[in-house]
């Protein structure tokens, strides 16, 4: 087996553990709400695409390829549908899949769907 994958799945795995903590700070720990409605989107869609180009770059066969893909755009809605933020404490509310969707916040008890009362 080369080195090539080994040191591709290093850096990977060293890019996405960074990747992972600033994103956990902009969209967990960070209160704008503002910020997070802007850029929430844009964030799914570009850690998708990252993963996906990683997974091309292993170069699995095509079928497996296909199917990851699938399942990477299935999580990538999920997150975005079932993620909401509080307009009044910034936090970030994580639903559950296949679940009605959370009205009130759960840390400061504002109405979601009405916004800051």
């Amino acid at each position: 087996m080369s080195q090539f994958p080994e040191k591709l799945f290093f850096a990977f795995t060293i890019f996405w553990f960074l990747l992972g903590i600033l994103f956990y700070y902009l969209f967990i720990i960070k209160k704008d709400y503002n910020f997070k409605i802007k850029y929430f989107k844009f964030a799914i869609i570009l850690i998708s695409f990252i993963f996906i180009g990683f997974l091309v770059i292993l170069a699995p066969p095509l079928k497996a390829i296909l199917i990851m893909i699938i399942g990477i755009t299935v999580i990538m809605f999920l997150n975005y549908k079932t993620t909401q933020f509080c307009q009044k404490c910034g936090k970030t509310i994580i639903g559950q899949p296949f679940q009605k969707k959370v009205e009130y916040c759960p840390h400061c008890g504002n109405n979601l769907k009405e916004g800051i009362k």
